[in-house]
């Protein structure tokens, strides 16, 4: 299973229907913005992680550890302050 369908799977077994239908509007994003972020979570950045581990109710550190989250687009300085949000 590819790194996508990972990502894909475990958010729409971790949100309703409804939830998963209005994503990207909770994330403030676009429809195709959260097409690309599903294909590829590493681009995600600081904001986008937060909210999305807000909507599912769980710490971004395992996102980040999980699917690699924001891997490719957050700073050390801004995962730096996103550890030191979770203290």
């Amino acid at each position: 299973m590819s790194e996508e369908n990972k990502f894909q799977n475990y958010l729409e077994s971790n949100l309703s229907y409804q939830a998963f239908l209005a994503l990207a509007e909770k994330m403030g994003i676009s429809e195709h913005r959260l097409t690309t972020i599903k294909r590829n979570p590493r681009i995600m950045t600081a904001d986008q992680l937060k909210k999305l581990a807000s909507i599912l109710e769980t710490d971004h550190v395992n996102l980040v550890h999980q699917f690699g989250c924001g891997l490719d687009a957050i700073t050390v300085s801004e995962m730096d302050e996103l550890a030191q949000e979770n203290q």
